[in-house]
């Protein structure tokens, strides 16, 4: 990013994010489980979910990373903050993966469907269902730690931002302004004077 990061819009889309990991946390904890196909059909979208605000999240660190903000005192532990933000999204969205690789789906194995093909299925979704349930509620957790970072790391920003302009302000008031430098660095009418003795 360029130095011309609004980082007034980037806290917007902090604070937009983290509304997307609510709404998503939301959907994960509400999730019915019941395996095979159906699972798979629901679990699919909130995966894809996932990996949005993932990208939307390294995406937001990327441009608050090239942006001014970078020079601001105290922007370093935001940014640490904000790298951990990333990881918990994937982290997030590795559980739902994993949810969908635990999830048995109803194929016929090799040699055909046995008798006991409909018990046998019935046993690999009931072995299935709490293994499921788990990554779906390591994800919401997830989800739900990475909404109140996001509203933390926008109000860091807020923080860092203002202090920064406090500590400008402070620092311009003991600068001397151009008219009192110029009456320093010009010799008086006396010190000429005197340089002639």
């Amino acid at each position: 990013m360029t130095t011309s990061t609004d980082l007034s819009e980037e806290i917007h889309h902090l604070r937009g994010l983290a509304d997307g990991f609510k709404a998503l946390h939301h959907e994960v904890l509400a999730f019915a489980v019941t395996p095979g196909t159906e699972a798979l059909d629901q679990l699919g979208p909130l995966l894809l979910k996932s990996q949005a605000l993932v990208g939307k999240a390294l995406l937001r660190l990327s441009a608050l990373n090239g942006s001014p903000y970078a020079e601001v005192s105290g922007s370093r532990h935001t940014l640490t903050a904000f790298r951990t933000l990333v990881a918990g999204a994937s982290l997030a969205s590795d559980d739902l993966a994993r949810a969908v690789a635990a999830n048995p789906l109803d194929g016929i194995s090799f040699g055909g469907p046995h008798q006991d093909e409909d018990a046998t299925r019935q046993a690999r979704h009931d072995r299935a269902l709490p293994e499921i349930a788990g990554y779906l509620a390591d994800a919401a957790h997830q989800l739900d730690a990475c909404k109140s970072d996001c509203l933390h790391l926008a109000k860091g920003i807020v923080s860092d931002l203002e202090r920064s302009s406090s500590t400008s302000a402070k620092q311009a008031a003991h600068k001397p302004s151009s008219s009192q430098y110029a009456a320093v660095a010009t010799p008086t009418v006396a010190t000429k004077r005197e340089g002639r003795r």
